[in-house]
């Protein structure tokens, strides 16, 4: 199915645009190309086809703070439909991101308008953890 879908040039069906972001999201049938696959996924999930807003948040948890924002929006989403799997993972991004990060983050990405980052409350400090992460807590945790 994925290769024809990915050759395919004309219009797909929903459904088909969904299985075609899909195998472009995992590599089956053609490269690997997140950035091809996501606007496929995204917009099957706009029109509520069954495992799309799953696999949206399930790409997004991994990103940055702000694909993680989104990722949380999509797992409620299709949790509120009836994704049990969405539930969980939902609490279990929010309680990794709230374990992460030293302050509560703003519902839209602000400019770049080289601000620096907001300072530590009195008493807070972080470990890394690699791959970009740190887990920050209260002297007194």
């Amino acid at each position: 199915m994925c290769p024809s879908l990915s050759k395919h040039k004309g219009k797909l069906a929903p459904q088909q645009r969904f299985h075609k972001g899909l195998c472009q999201l995992y590599g089956i049938g053609t490269p690997v190309n997140r950035d091809a696959a996501l606007p496929l996924l995204r917009e099957a999930a706009g029109q509520q086809i069954d495992g799309a807003a799953l696999a949206v948040a399930d790409t997004l948890q991994a990103g940055d703070n702000w694909e993680q924002q989104e990722a949380l929006q999509w797992y409620a989403k299709a949790g509120a439909a009836g994704d049990e799997k969405a539930t969980s993972r939902h609490a279990w991004l929010l309680q990794r991101m709230e374990a992460s990060i030293h302050l509560p983050m703003p519902a839209a990405k602000p400019p770049d308008d080289g601000a620096p980052e907001p300072v530590l409350p009195r008493g807070y400090h972080c470990h890394v953890l690699g791959f970009g992460k740190r887990f920050c807590h209260s002297a007194l945790d």
